[in-house]
């Protein structure tokens, strides 16, 4: 198949031609990437553009990917980030993460692909919903990383909002967001204006956390106890579902929590991160519990209840279910009267967060040469993710939860 000329592509699309559509097709079907000179990638840019607005999205989404398929193996492209948002739009998550994860490698083909540091930050950020819609929140939270990381003298409306999921993403898969090291002063500075409703909504998080602990129970035998009811099957666990939440009169943090969230919910509104905070919220009580579960071995399941802020030891089961199925304190059972137990590795893997490291990604959008050096930690980064994520599974670990739990360097 021939393809068509970029110049009579880009030429039926200004000239809003009605057979515009198919001559996208057919050139985005057949093109040379190596063929499209530097001079041109202005227009190739045009046409994968015009694809996503012109094309049925269901198609679009088919059309990039194979188009993809006409570069080298395994290097970042200019189709990348459009496919990447793509499969945002129409919700194809899980293809996103089957076709872009093995990510790719080679991101020191800037010369060849004409790529831009636009194209970096955005496929890592669409790529980065997918993971997190997915529910591999860690390497989620990694990408959103890589994308604050990336520093010029300005920063970018696409990092102020890869902040935004950042820490989202971190309350729910943490109970805390602490922002990666190594992010410019300039995006520093934009995100306490910009981003205050998060920061102010990670602040009164980590109050609700930072006072979770009850007194200590009364000391009991509980290994005697004839049976246990063990949480280890989240197969009927609704992971959906908040759990209900009292307010009691020693309770000021969790109710300063929720009123940050309602005096700022018209904000995350607009911003169509809603669910996510309801979910972050909803989460406050597995996080308290696994903040007990550092301290205690047993406790009773109303001091939990208490200690967690809910209304019944129904609430309690019902967390605990919803805790197993999220591979967090995995082994948490109650007694027959009335004891929670704790092993030691129920909250063993909990609150540390995906960060790059600090030098990882510092770059000046107007020098080439810093851009490539950008490129090259990218692809050692990526590698290393890669690495970890294949010793933790011979080693046996869950895939999903140790994803990027080596390349985390730096506790939380």
């Amino acid at each position: 198949m021939t393809a068509p000329d970029l110049n009579t592509v880009v030429a039926a699309l200004n000239g809003s031609d009605p057979n515009a559509s198919t001559l996208i097709t057919d050139y985005l079907a057949a093109f040379d990437p190596g063929s499209v000179r530097k001079e041109q990638a202005t227009f190739l840019r045009l046409v994968i553009d015009s694809a996503c607005k012109l094309l049925a999205p269901q198609f679009c989404v088919e059309v990039l990917s194979a188009a993809i398929g006409r570069y080298p193996a395994g290097s970042l492209t200019p189709l990348h980030a459009p496919l990447a948002k793509m499969c945002c739009m129409t919700r194809a998550y899980e293809y996103a993460v089957n076709e872009l994860v093995p990510r790719p490698t080679d991101y020191m083909s800037t010369a060849a692909h004409h790529l831009v540091p636009q194209d970096h930050l955005e496929y890592h950020f669409y790529l980065a919903i997918c993971l997190a819609s997915c529910g591999d929140r860690q390497t989620s939270l990694f990408y959103f990383s890589l994308v604050l990381i990336c520093g010029g003298e300005a920063s970018s409306l696409i990092q102020v909002e890869a902040y935004q999921m950042y820490v989202l993403v971190g309350l729910l898969e943490h109970g805390r967001a602490t922002p990666p090291e190594g992010m410019s002063q300039t995006l520093t500075r934009s995100l306490q204006v910009l981003a205050k409703p998060y920061d102010e909504l990670a602040e009164a998080f980590a109050r609700v956390l930072d006072a979770v602990f009850p007194k200590p129970p009364a000391a009991q035998d509980h290994l005697s106890a004839n049976s246990i009811f063990n949480f280890t099957s989240p197969d009927t666990a609704d992971l959906t579902t908040p759990i209900p939440t009292t307010l009691g009169p020693d309770e000021e943090p969790f109710a300063a929590l929720q009123r940050v969230a309602a005096t700022h919910m018209a904000r995350f509104s607009e911003n169509r991160a809603q669910r996510l905070v309801t979910e972050a919220i909803a989460s406050v009580p597995m996080h308290c519990a696994i903040r007990i579960a550092r301290v205690y071995t047993s406790i009773s399941i109303g001091d939990l209840a208490n200690g967690c802020h809910l209304g019944t030891p129904d609430d309690v089961r019902k967390m605990l279910h919803q805790a197993s199925a999220r591979g967090r304190l995995q082994g948490a059972s109650i007694t027959d009267d009335g004891w929670v137990l704790f092993p030691r590795s129920a909250a063993a893997t909990t609150d540390s967060q995906s960060r790059a490291p600090a030098a990882a990604a510092r770059f000046d959008p107007n020098n080439q040469a810093a851009l490539i050096d950008m490129q090259r930690r990218m692809a050692q980064m990526t590698r290393q993710l890669d690495i970890d994520a294949a010793t933790a599974t011979a080693a046996g670990a869950n895939t999903a939860g140790t994803a990027t739990n080596a390349q985390q360097a730096t506790p939380v």
